[in-house]
This record gives structure tokens, sequence and C-alpha cells, in this order.
């Protein structure tokens, strides 16, 4: 009798420690298929951003390229502007037809062209800005003189006319003080 539960509890051990091993290695077998699971999704999940990142960056650059025109064609008609002395009213005339152009083309989105011109703020949607206005301080402004001279993106900033917040896309002109932004 002695014997047999001699026998029955070295079984019982066995089986008890067998049970564990395999109880152990089965856990570590599931902890291994998920931690490859965990990073294979991983990676997956950033590739997939990636590629959504680099899609919307390109989006975005389809997206200012027709403004980043619009003041670079516009710079250069205001250069000729400035060098041959053209009125105050000539530039606001011309900023405003420029506007009316381009509204069709970019979005709602726009607050049309407007330019620091010879000393003046002007813009083409006959917008007046409010009393104290100081253009040289607007980022649009300080981007472009910065940039000297390249078109150039401003950070976004809030807007006084829309008071919402903008992105600008700006150039210095010749004259290094005037400044046209869309």
């Amino acid at each position: 009798m002695k014997i047999f539960k001699l026998r029955e509890l070295h079984f019982n051990i066995s089986f008890s420690l067998i049970t564990g091993v395999i109880t152990i290695v089965s856990m570590l077998a599931i902890l291994s298929v998920f931690l490859r699971l965990y990073k294979t999704s991983k990676k997956n999940l950033l590739n997939e951003w990636q590629i959504e990142t680099v899609q919307m960056a390109h989006k975005i650059n389809r997206y200012m390229k027709t403004p980043m025109d619009a003041v670079s064609f516009s710079a250069v008609k205001l250069n000729e502007m400035l060098e041959r002395k053209a009125s105050h009213q000539e530039v606001h005339e011309y900023i405003k037809k420029e506007t009316a152009i381009y509204a069709s083309t970019i979005s709602e989105n726009s607050t049309g062209i407007y330019c620091y011109y010879d000393g003046e703020f002007m813009s083409g949607t006959e917008w007046s800005p409010p009393e104290g206005f100081n253009a040289k301080t607007r980022p649009w402004y300080t981007t472009a003189f910065d940039a000297g001279g390249k078109t150039a993106l401003a950070k976004p900033y809030l807007d006084i006319k829309t008071n919402s917040v903008m992105l600008s896309v700006a150039q210095l002109l010749d004259d290094l003080d005037s400044v046209i932004s869309m």
C-alpha cells in the first residue's frame, strides 16, 4: 500500500511537472506568436501612416501650387509697376483683377491677393483693415521679408479678416519693402 501511495505521489508530481512545463511552453509559444503579430501589425500600421503622410504632403503641395504661382506671377507684374512708379490706384485695380481671376480656380478658403505696396496696404477683395493695422507686423509680410525675394509660405497664423487660422504665400518685391501675398 505504501508503494502504491508512493507511486501515486510520484505520478502526481510527475504529472504536475509535465503539465506545468507544457503550460509554460504553450504560454511562451502564444506570447511569441502574439509578439510577432504585434510587431508585424505595428510595422504595417507605421508603413500605412507613412504612405498616408506622403500622400497628404503631395495633396498639400498641389493645393499650395496655385497660390504660389499666383504670387510669383503677380510679383513680376508688381515689380514692373514699381519700376515705372505706377499709381496706387493702378496697382489696386491690378490686384482686384487678379483676385477675381484666381477666385475661380482657388478654393473658397482664399482671402484673395493683397499687398503692401509703396507704403500702403491694398486688398483685392476691398477689405479695409481695422484702425492701427500694420502690414509690416503681419506673418505674411515678415515671412516674405525674411525670404529675401523668394516666394515663401508663412506659418499658420490668425487672420484679422476672417478670424481663422490661415496659411499665406508671400513674396518680397524688388524695392525690398513691398510684399505681395495670397
